[in-house]
Formats: structure tokens, sequence, C-alpha cells
């Protein structure tokens, strides 16, 4: 590159910085000259879990460090542009333009190795370390430098892209499969493939209310923002909820409201939930034990009582004729009627002497048996 060509021509993108028609996002995979150390797909290290909030965090983050690229980019634009500057074809200023380059390749480090602990590549094996070797290596800024800093920028961001889409189980999806395979090129660009995952993501989705908060998620840049759309996603007071949903629902949505982790939170809740509905089924358990026992007593005293009304119907109607106390006569007598009997022993059977009284067919089987 000629001393005094400078490395910003354009600043619209985080990649226009590089002027060849080969410098469009997705393409430096192919074009640099950089070999990574390490490009192995799932390079991932297992130090942060990847929860939704961390997720969002890393997305906030890459916005923040774009946006801050593009503002110094700008600045120095501005800075060195006439007639601030003699950095131009007519006055050639090479150290002006080295100086130049240097603020360009200074603010790409900035980018490229943010400081945000909640930056995307954390978890990246390799990244950092490839990065500052090739920063290392800078002696003299040029847009080759450029071009494989942003080689390993883009190889590293796609290993990220496929543990994302791995970690939401996307890779059901018949053409993200083939992408994670390498049985699609890799040249593919990566804002492709990140609207490719995120289609089938919302394709995915039980529901509208779950469609809406996705999309209402995409407009927000601080867990504060989110905060509203959690409570009113999963924590929606309705009319007819019980003081127990109100007070549960309450409680989350507090949560919600301290920015406690979104993950844990629905952990928390989920259990919850399940201890509440265990209880439930518990005590549910218990009401139809206790309905079961007494519906049991409950036909054991109805058998109980039939069983002592036949009983005192089988008296009564054993009672309607007796036999002559008389012994070997058979003959049947009729109680309803008057009959002979022993006076005494009606008497006696009166005063509770548990004898029984004694009936005779006949005054001469009643003198036969006294005499006995």
């Amino acid at each position: 590159m000629p001393m005094n060509e400078c490395l910003m021509q354009d600043i619209s993108h985080d990649g226009s910085s590089i002027t060849e028609t080969h410098n469009q996002p997705g393409n430096h995979e192919q074009k640099g000259s950089w070999t990574p150390e390490r490009s192995a797909f799932n390079s991932f290290s297992p130090k942060k879990v990847q929860t939704l909030d961390l997720r969002l965090a890393q997305v906030d983050a890459f916005r923040n460090a774009k946006q801050k690229l593009q503002d110094t980019l700008h600045l120095i634009q501005e800075k060195f542009t006439p007639p601030n500057s003699e950095c131009n074809s007519g006055h050639p200023d090479y150290r002006n333009c080295d100086a130049k380059n240097r603020k360009i390749i200074d603010a790409y480090k900035d980018y490229f190795l943010s400081s945000d602990p909640n930056s995307w590549y954390t978890n990246i094996l390799g990244y950092e370390t490839e990065m500052q070797a090739r920063f290392r290596d800078i002696k003299t800024p040029t847009k080759q430098d450029l071009k494989d800093l942003y080689f390993i920028f883009h190889t590293k961001l796609r290993e990220y892209i496929f543990t994302v889409i791995n970690d939401l189980k996307l890779d059901g999806d018949i053409e993200l499969s083939n992408i994670i395979s390498n049985n699609i090129p890799k040249d593919i660009p990566l804002e492709i493939l990140v609207q490719k995952a995120y289609d089938t993501l919302l394709s995915l989705l039980p529901n509208s209310n779950a469609k809406q908060l996705i999309l209402s998620l995409q407009n927000t840049k601080t867990a504060g923002e989110r905060a509203p759309l959690y409570i009113q996603y999963y924590c929606p007071i309705a009319e007819d909820d019980t003081p127990q949903q109100r007070n549960f629902k309450t409680k989350y949505a507090r949560m919600f409201e301290n920015r406690l982790n979104h993950d844990e939170v629905l952990t928390a809740m989920q259990k919850e939930a399940q201890d509440l509905y265990s209880q439930r089924v518990s005590a549910l358990h218990t009401e139809l034990g206790e309905l079961q026992l007494a519906q049991s007593a409950h036909l054991k005293k109805k058998v109980r009582k039939a069983e002592n009304f036949q009983q005192v119907r089988d008296r009564k109607s054993n009672q309607m004729s007796i036999c002559c106390s008389l012994v070997h006569c058979r003959a049947e007598i009729d109680l309803t009627k008057e009959n002979i009997e022993c006076a005494l022993c009606e008497w006696l059977e009166r005063k509770g002497s548990g004898k029984g009284r004694f009936f005779y067919c006949s005054s001469e089987h009643a003198e036969e048996d006294f005499v006995r």
C-alpha cells in the first residue's frame, strides 16, 4: 500500500474501511491471508452458562462496541479530512496518514478486543489469543492487516453463532443442519445465517404471545427495557385469578423488576408452580381418600341397617306362628289369635326371666306338659 493511502474511505458500516470490492460482510473468511490457529467448530469454553440474560447482554455489548467503532471512525474521518488534514493526493503528508491509520487500527482493536465482560467471544477458545497475536504483527497498518483481523473475527463469530443455534435446538431445520454440518459452503453471509436462525426460532414458538415476546426483545437495548416484557409475558394478572395466583405472579414480577437473572427466575417459577401442583394433587388424593373412607363407612352402615331391617322382618314373620310347646307335637299355633299358654311362664317372661313363653295347641297338651 502506498504510504499516503489511508485505510479508511467510507465508514457507513463497520466492515467498509477496506475499500476493495471483495470487502463485503461474510466474505473475509476466503479472502484474508491470515490463517487462524484454531478454526474448528465448537471451540467453545464452558466458563459461563449461556443464559438468556447473558445472550442478550452479549448482543448489547456487540451493538455498543459497533456503535463505538462507528463513532470513533467518524471522528477520525473528520479530524483527518481537509481542511483539517493534509492527508490527500494533492498534498501528501506521510506521517499524518500513518497517524490516521494507526488510530484506525487502534479503534478496531477496541472493537475486536472489547473490554466489556459480556463480549460475545469470552467463551470462544483461541479468539483473544489469535487477535492479540495478529495485532502484535502489525508494524505499519495496511489494508491486508485489517482483512486478516476481519478473517479471524468472522471465523470465530461464525463459531459463536453455531453454538447459539445448537443451544436453541435449531439444528432440526434441514437448511441450518446442513450449514452446521458443513454440507453448505462456509461463504454464506453471517447476516443470512442469523436471519435464517431467527426465522426458524419464530416458526417453532408455540403461540403468538411467545413470538411477540421475541419480536419485542429485538427492540430492547438494556436489561431494564426487557423487565416489563418478561412481566407482561410471564406474570399477567387476570380478573379471575385466585388470591394465590395473584400472589404468585406479583412475587415473580417483583423479581423481574429487580432485574434478577431471567433463567433463574423462570426456573424458580417453574419449581414453585410444580411444588404447588404437587401439593394440590396430594391434597386432592387426601380428600379422595377421605371421601372413599366415608363412602365405605356409609355403605357398611347401609348394609348393617338393611340386615337389621331384614332380621326384624324375619323375627316378626317368625312370631306370626309357633309350634306347640309339647314335645313331639309340631302343630302350628297362630299367634295373631287367642291361644292357650302357660300364665306363669308369660308372667316370668314379662319379668325378664328369659325362659320364653309357652303356647299349646289344646288344653290337653297344656295339662300334659304341665304334668311332665
